[in-house]
C-alpha cells in the first residue's frame, strides 16, 4: 500500500502498514513546486513530521523496489504513478532512479529523486514493474555488457499488461539499448522510442 499526504491534510490516528513489504509513505512539500517526500522508517521513527506534517506509523517497511540476484532481478514500483529510470553505471553496472509522477494542471512532471540503487548486470534477466499508478518508465542505456532479457511492464500481471487495470502507462527509450542476445519484451500503453535511437536484441 501507498500511503500520500496533500498539502494541508492530516490525520488524527496512526498509518497502519499491510502485510509484505510493499508499504510506503508520501508526504507533499509545504511549498513551492508540488513535489513528495519518501518516509525511511530506518531514519525517522515513529512519529515523524515530514514538510510541517506529524504522521503517527507502524508496520511501515523501508522501501526496497529492487529485488533478486545475480540471475534474475526484478525493479518493482509502488502503487502509485512513478517515473522509473534505467541507465548505465560503469562497467558490468546499471542503475535505477525513482521519481514520483506528478499531475499538475493536466501535464505530467517528474519530483525529484527519492530512491537510487545500482547493481551488477543480471545473467538472466531484468524486470521492471510499474505496478498501479500512471508509470513512466524511461530506459536511458543499459550497464556495459548487458546480456540478458529485458522486460518492461507498465503494469504487471501474470507476466504482462492488464490492459483493464486503468492506468496511463508508458515506457520510453532515451538512448540506444541492446539486450546483448536476450529477449526483450515491453508492455504499456504507449512505447516510445526517441528518434536515432537503436532497440536491438543484439550486442
Amino acid at each position: 500500500d501507498t500511503f500520500t499526504f496533500e498539502r494541508g491534510s492530516s490525520l488524527s490516528g496512526t498509518v497502519t502498514g499491510g502485510s509484505g513489504t510493499g508499504d510506503a509513505i508520501f508526504v507533499a512539500t509545504a511549498s513551492g513546486p508540488l513535489d513528495y517526500t519518501a518516509l525511511d522508517p530506518t531514519a525517522t521513527p515513529s512519529p515523524a513530521t515530514i514538510n510541517g506534517i506529524t504522521i503517527a506509523y507502524a508496520g511501515i517497511d523501508a522501501i526496497t523496489p529492487v529485488s533478486g540476484d545475480g540471475t534474475t532481478r526484478t525493479i518493482s514500483g509502488t502503487a502509485s504513478a512513478d517515473v522509473i529510470t534505467l541507465s548505465p553505471a560503469g562497467d558490468g553496472q546499471t542503475k535505477v532512479e525513482f521519481q514520483r509522477r506528478i499531475r499538475v494542471s493536466g501535464s505530467w512532471t517528474a519530483g525529484s529523486v527519492w530512491k537510487t540503487e545500482t547493481f551488477s548486470n543480471p545473467t538472466g534477466s531484468l524486470t521492471v514493474r510499474g505496478n498501479a499508478g500512471d508509470d513512466l518508465i524511461i530506459v536511458q542505456g543499459l550497464g556495459s555488457g548487458f546480456a540478458a532479457n529485458l522486460n518492461l511492464y507498465g503494469y504487471e500481471s501474470n507476466g504482462r499488461t492488464d490492459a483493464a487495470n486503468g492506468a496511463d502507462d508508458e515506457v520510453q527509450f532515451q538512448a540506444d539499448t541492446f539486450t546483448g542476445g536476450g529477449d526483450l519484451d515491453v508492455f504499456a500503453d504507449r512505447i516510445v522510442v526517441a528518434s536515432s535511437v537503436k532497440v536491438s536484441t543484439l550486442a
